[in-house]
């Protein structure tokens, strides 16, 4: 299980419901025209870097999680 959290500035990465060191990387915005991909990424003529493998049950919060909300995602073994 990993879980990114974003925060304003500040990001957390969680592993297994855990945190690990947090990274503040300044005002930095997501805000784009493209559209959100996962395992590849968009060079401007298309999709580069494809995954190999595949993800299961990935998910978008409009709001940051709490340390608590992302151990109990992580304890239900749902997530």
């Amino acid at each position: 299980h990993v879980c990114a959290v974003r925060s304003g500035t500040s990001w957390n990465l969680y592993i297994d419901g855990t945190a690990v060191t947090p990274v503040t990387n300044g005002s930095h915005t997501f805000a784009n025209s493209r559209p959100l991909s996962f395992g590849a990424y968009d060079a401007g003529a298309g999709f580069v870097s494809p995954l190999n493998g595949s993800l299961d049950e990935c998910r978008l919060y409009s709001r940051a999680l709490s340390d608590s909300e992302v151990a109990a995602i992580y304890s239900s073994g749902r997530e």
